[in-house]
């Protein structure tokens, strides 16, 4: 298995915002790298790469350093280098003050960067001497290759071409779907109010990290829209939240599809990936759109329907299970309920007499992958400042003090359900990579036969303008078959080109005047 280091080196800024087309195909091409190497999938998926060989004590390694600037590669009489080492060199900008910030990543050390490069070379040592690497729990490596497939296909704009596994959090208005999500995380950052706040999609990635060797931790969020920011401090992820969320979605109480991507890191959570979308309103509010329920359903239908998306229905306890608009949302996507997962929350201000037994044992209506009940904070904690611990110890209380709760051990509290859904997710991710696999590989495929087509790419602008010119002259003999009904890739099944213009012109056109 090869080794894998990624090494980050400061440039000056340029004086043109245009990126050399190095910075966006080769970080692209990086990514893929990252993901077959942990999918194992090299021999059947070949990427472009720089292979560097020559004889032992050739001088590979005194190239290869200084190339980076650094000393950091294993040397020695005997052979050194024992193992394939796939080294990545990012070019970073420059600090404002002129001040540089060089590090180095390994792909089997997740989060954790080298700023000590002799620090690099031990562990390029020690990661080569190792023959029996300890196991690695399977969401520790699925969850974080699904999580990077999505980072690229967003930068490549094709999420609708490739449907990645994932968990969607959908319920009403105020069912409890934020405090969920921070108990879950054990921290206070998502936006709060009664009117709706979740406005646009947030996707939480959630990655477990290791502790510090003196035991302390380190949590951090990072997000997508702020490349190379880590936000330590939990009120400024509610802030760029916020902020980022009045950017996309403006500062009514209107809504957006467009994603908010976040990572945290921390010791604390298990890898989960999940997708927070707006609350499902009933009424207009302020100056909210007429249509926000209807704009609302769509956006959640746009995720929950697709076959890899797994949905997390929220309903609060003190409503009717019956009459639950995440239910009947998530039975419209899933009717067989293969992929839906309930969870009731509020169970501690339920009716006195009352109890959510047969809710949990799915006695009212089942679902395949069963329920969790779980006791949220309520409004008077958070403004009492309760901490998200000190509240799961309250809901451990609450659930052993209920009798009636005894036996459902596993379908109650927080920490179950985190398990549940990182266990749950991992099998779905088991499930669905192997078609991942072939439709990515198609996808390859087709872009590297259109890749050919436009031929090859010199790095003159001469050269350049060339090959523009060329593409422009293809996509218009292209424009003018479909036109004229020449191109090959016509549907037979209904009008287009030229035929679907005369059509619009000659019928729809020419009615709607007469009207």
């Amino acid at each position: 298995m090869a080794e894998e280091a990624v090494s980050s080196t400061p440039t000056h800024a340029s004086s043109s915002s245009a990126a050399p087309l190095g910075h966006s195909v080769i970080p692209i091409v990086n990514k893929l790298q990252d993901i077959f190497a942990q999918l194992g999938s090299q021999s059947t998926i070949e990427l472009p790469q720089v292979a560097v060989v020559g004889s032992q004590s050739s001088g590979k390694s005194s190239v290869l350093e200084a190339l980076v600037g650094r000393d950091f590669l294993p040397r020695g009489n005997d052979i050194c280098t024992r193992r394939p080492l796939v080294l990545q060199l990012l070019q970073t900008k420059r600090k404002p003050d002129g001040s540089e910030e060089e590090y180095g990543e390994f792909l089997h050390l997740p989060g954790k960067k080298f700023y000590d490069f002799s620090e690099i070379r031990r562990e390029i040592q020690g990661e080569t001497i190792s023959s029996t690497p300890s196991a690695v729990p399977l969401s520790h490596s699925v969850i974080p290759i699904v999580n990077n497939l999505q980072r690229v296909i967003m930068w490549l704009g094709c999420q609708s071409m490739i449907e990645l596994p994932q968990l969607a959090v959908v319920g009403c208005q105020s069912s409890g779907k934020s405090s969920l999500i921070e108990a879950i995380v054990g921290r206070d950052f998502l936006l709060r109010g009664k009117d709706i706040r979740t406005r646009c999609p947030l996707v939480l990635q959630l990655l477990q990290t290791k502790r510090r060797l003196d035991g302390s931790d380190e949590e951090y969020g990072e997000f997508l829209h702020l490349p190379g920011r880590k936000f330590f401090d939990f009120l400024e992820i509610h802030h760029e939240i916020q902020a980022e969320t009045e950017r996309e979605a403006g500062g009514n109480k209107g809504v957006s599809d467009k994603q908010i991507r976040l990572k945290i890191f921390s010791p604390n959570v298990l890898d989960i990936t999940l997708v927070d979308l707006p609350g499902i309103t009933k009424v207009p509010v302020g100056d909210q759109p007429s249509d926000i329920e209807a704009r609302i359903r769509t956006m959640i239908m746009s995720y929950i329907k697709l076959p890899s998306c797994l949905i997390l229905a929220v309903t609060p306890a003190n409503s009717d299970l019956a009459n639950s608009d995440a239910l009947q949302i998530a039975g419209n996507a899933d009717p067989d309920g293969y992929r839906t997962i309930g969870i009731i929350t509020k169970l501690d201000i339920m009716d006195r007499g009352t109890d959510a037994r047969n809710l949990l044992l799915g006695k009212v209506i089942p679902l395949r992958l069963g329920y969790i009940g779980v006791v949220n904070r309520s409004q008077e904690d958070i403004m009492m400042n309760r901490s998200i611990k000190d509240a799961l110890v309250a809901e451990e209380k609450f659930f052993r003090s209920r009798p009636v709760y005894n036996g459902l051990a596993d379908r109650c509290g927080i920490t179950q359900l985190a398990k549940k859904l990182n266990q749950i997710l991992v099998q779905h991710i088991k499930t669905v990579l192997p078609g991942l696999k072939s439709r990515i590989s198609s996808a390859l495929v087709s872009v590297a036969k259109e890749h050919a087509s436009f031929g090859e790419i010199t790095e003159s602008k001469a050269g350049q303008g060339a090959l523009l010119l060329n593409i422009l002259s293809k996509y218009a003999d292209a424009f003018s078959s479909m036109v004229e009904g020449k191109n090959e890739e016509m549907s037979t099944a209904e009008l287009s080109g030229g035929a679907r213009i005369h059509y619009i012109f000659q019928s729809i056109f020419v009615k709607s005047l007469e009207v």
